[in-house]
């Protein structure tokens, strides 16, 4: 993936972990040096996903996901794993599987989309919830670092990759001393 015609897109909203994939958007806009990609945090990705990444080559979405997995763990899927994949919570109306599976139909996707996830605890994304958790916010650093060198087709990053049985890859990195 390079960063010709690259749109990365932030899904979350204002609360708790959920805010993940903003966060992960910010600090890839700051990031130095400066990424030649357009930035766009969406919190209706069900109303402006397929708009906003319609004229992209190359698409990186960046979500908060509720699955089984450990909290605060970074994760890549592609192609057609994407629409396995489930959004953290409804604060987006459906998740984005759902919203990519209809792009796919409708001839609206790019050939080149990743979706990489911020594992979450559901209940860390309620209105409740104003902060990221110290989990999760450890894990938009790695998350940004992991998504700049796939842009840049580096294939070694400074974290231990795992792969599963599922199809995608993770990235854990020690947090307060504890290696999920």
């Amino acid at each position: 993936m390079d960063e010709t015609s690259l749109t990365v897109v932030g899904i979350g909203s204002p609360f708790g972990d959920d805010q993940a994939g903003w966060a992960v958007i910010e600090r890839l806009a700051a990031w130095d040096p400066p990424l030649q990609a357009e930035f766009v945090q969406s919190k209706a990705p069900a109303v402006d996903l397929l708009q906003i990444i319609g004229d992209a080559k190359r698409v990186v979405l960046v979500d908060a996901v509720a699955a089984d997995l450990p909290v605060g763990s970074v994760h890549r899927w592609a192609g057609e794993d994407i629409t396995r994949v489930s959004s953290a919570v409804s604060t987006h109306g459906f998740d984005i599987g759902q919203v990519l599976a209809l792009g796919s139909r409708l001839g609206l996707i790019p050939q080149d989309v990743v979706l990489y996830g911020i594992a979450v605890e559901p209940a860390a994304c309620r209105p409740t919830q104003p902060d990221i958790s110290a989990r999760v916010a450890g894990a938009i650093e790695i998350a940004a670092a992991r998504i700049v060198a796939d842009i840049h087709g580096a294939t070694a990053v400074p974290l231990r990759p795992v792969d599963d049985s599922s199809g995608h890859t993770s990235w854990h990195a020690s947090f307060n001393g504890s290696g999920d």
